[in-house]
């Protein structure tokens, strides 16, 4: 449900100046649609396609961000992975990949595709964070002023 308010939060805010904004959910469904759905969406709108989830793993030591991209989509990512750092004071070793787990999933979009993680909920630490009405603003904030940064260098 976090992704989902965090998503909604975005939609709101991008909404407010002058975005058009398509999720792929709304929470009335009975199991999250596949990346497919979402990669469809925004071909269908001619529009960049923006994931949002959050990380987890068996070490609950893990601790970074990652944006992963597909194609043209290495300028965004780069945009949101300095935002998402930025407001989770994350450590040097977050990064941005094009590796193959998840950008599959979003290569089929004719624009810039990302699927963004800003923290692990398996880490302790961040999980807390995650709790507080702060981390959903702040996740929130990230995305647009990351999609602001990426408007600004694209012609």
């Amino acid at each position: 449900m976090f992704c989902l308010r965090w998503a909604q939060l975005c939609k709101s805010r991008l909404e407010a100046n002058g975005w058009e904004v398509w999720l792929a959910r709304d929470g009335t469904e009975k199991r999250k649609p596949p990346l497919a759905t979402g990669v469809k969406l925004a071909n269908e709108k001619d529009a960049v396609l923006l994931c949002l989830h959050l990380n987890s793993a068996a070490n609950p030591t893990a601790d970074y961000c990652l944006v992963r991209y597909s194609g043209q989509g290495v300028q965004l990512a780069a945009c949101l992975l300095a935002e998402f750092r930025r407001v989770t004071q994350m450590p040097e070793n977050s990064h941005l990949d094009q590796g193959t787990r998840g950008q599959a999933l979003i290569r089929g979009c004719r624009h810039s595709a990302v699927i963004c993680e800003p923290c692990f909920v398996s880490h302790p630490e961040r999980a807390a964070w995650l709790r507080t009405p702060v981390a959903l603003i702040a996740l929130a904030g990230a995305v647009c002023r990351g999609l602001s940064a990426y408007e600004r260098m694209i012609p």
